[in-house]
Parts: structure tokens; sequence; C-alpha cells
């Protein structure tokens, strides 16, 4: 049996082989998240943002000098990438909305713009058919 190690030295060609691939994987998915927000927002003129942050950390052990002096070296580094997604925020139009009792926030289904404005009854023979809110 032999003693050797497999190692590989990380850099973005190696980055598939960390944890079997399942890093590359989740970068490659954020990717695919960007691209699918760009398309189906496609007005939103703002950048999506795929961040792949590396964290090391060092791991040192003290080693004697002398006896009375010791020196800390480095054994290593752990290694953690974290990864995030950063997409423009969403936002919808602006609501008109009437203030209620208990704070309640109340709007107008049929005109978002203004929550005072009734709509018109429709009659025909005096019946009402439907109501049709008003232009504003």
């Amino acid at each position: 049996m032999s003693d050797t190690l497999n190692l590989v030295e990380l850099n973005l060609a190696t980055l598939q082989q960390l944890q079997d691939g399942a890093v590359f994987q989740q970068a490659q998915k954020l990717i695919q998240q960007a691209v699918a927000d760009c398309e189906s927002r496609l007005g939103e003129k703002r950048p999506r943002k795929v961040v792949i942050q590396l964290e090391i950390e060092p791991v040192t052990s003290l080693i004697d000098i002398d006896e009375e002096h010791t020196k800390r070296i480095l054994d290593g580094v752990k290694l953690r990438l974290q990864m995030d997604i950063k997409c423009p925020t969403r936002k919808t139009i602006k609501f008109d909305c009437g203030v209620g009792e208990g704070h309640a926030l109340l709007f107008n289904p049929d005109n978002p713009h203004n929550h005072r404005q009734a709509g018109l009854p429709l009659t025909f023979d005096g019946e009402a058919r439907e109501t049709v809110p008003l232009s504003a």
C-alpha cells in the first residue's frame, strides 16, 4: 500500500473537484438563477451578482525552539466557500391606501391609485348588471 497523497492545487480550474463537484454545481445553479431572473424581468437593468467568497482560516501550532522560546508555525488552513446571488429587489406600483380602525390598511381592489374612488354601476332596465371603475 502506498503512502502517497493525492493533493491537488486549488485554483479556478480545480474548483470543480471540491466535494465531488458539489461546490461547483452550487455555483452553476446560482449563475442559472441570475440568468433566469434576467429572463423573467427584462425591464430590470440593474445587474445580478453571483458572489463566491473564499474564507481561509490559518491552522497553527507551537514548536519549541529552546527551553524558553516557542514559535508559532502554519500547519495549513481551513477553507470554506460562501456563495450567494444578489438580484435587484422587486417592487410593485405604489398603492393608495386608507387607514381604518386598529391601524388597518384599506385599499380599493378596483383602483389601486385611489382607495376612495367608487365604481359606477351600469344598469339596464333598472337592474344592476356590472360595476365598472371610473378612470383616474
